[in-house]
């Protein structure tokens, strides 16, 4: 018997319609409530593309916020609409100028010179007073390099990617020593995401 329920009630979700019904009811009563239904059905169906079209932007717009964080370290909340707000005061692109604000930290800096295993790594080294700048110690995970900056770590055994050199740093792993010379140009992510959907995400963050 409950095989047998769960089969009709299966069927009559597929169609959205009683398959079952009584034979007392006349003609006219289901003829009025299949009008009432195709009425019903069409504001909501009016009402769903509005509101289908609205969850899936935000959907996208969150994915690609939190793909974002997370392909830096997990960045706050509080840092992620600071580099914003620095990024919207610049006269270049939104997203270009953000991207750049953010591989311009030091703890980025370190991971993309091959001197940690990643981004929470580096900013462990940071934290633990082994990282040095221009000859002075810096504590600051988000400290934002310049150009000609040199940057160094004092510790042993310390781990080192020498596989792939980044062309915007110069670096030498002997002496764990490198130099910020400019900007990426280009940045290798693990994920495909579009920068012009970047660039709309940002734009609409208040």
């Amino acid at each position: 018997m409950k095989r047998g329920k769960v089969f009709q009630f299966k069927h009559c979700r597929r169609v959205k319609d009683s398959l079952w019904r009584s034979r007392r009811i006349r003609q006219e009563t289901l003829l009025l409530q299949i009008l009432r239904k195709k009425i019903v059905e069409s504001k909501k169906e009016s009402i769903g593309k509005n509101t289908k079209k609205k969850n899936d932007t935000f959907e996208k717009e969150l994915c690609l916020q939190r793909l974002l964080c997370l392909l830096y370290g997990g960045l706050s909340k509080k840092m992620y609409i600071k580099t914003l707000f620095l990024a919207k005061q610049t006269k270049k692109s939104v997203a270009s100028s953000f991207l750049g604000l953010l591989e311009k930290r030091l703890e980025i800096v370190l991971f993309r010179a091959g001197f940690a295993q990643s981004i929470q790594h580096s900013r462990q080294l940071i934290n633990h007073r082994n990282v040095f700048v221009n000859g002075k110690n810096v504590t600051s995970p988000s400290y934002s390099l310049k150009s000609g900056d040199i940057f160094s770590i004092q510790k042993t055994n310390i781990y080192t990617n020498q596989q792939w050199k980044p062309l915007h740093l110069e670096i030498n792993y002997a002496i764990q020593t490198g130099v910020f010379l400019f900007l990426p140009q280009e940045i290798s992510y693990p994920t495909f995401f579009k920068l012009s959907d970047v660039s709309h995400l940002l734009y609409k963050t208040k």
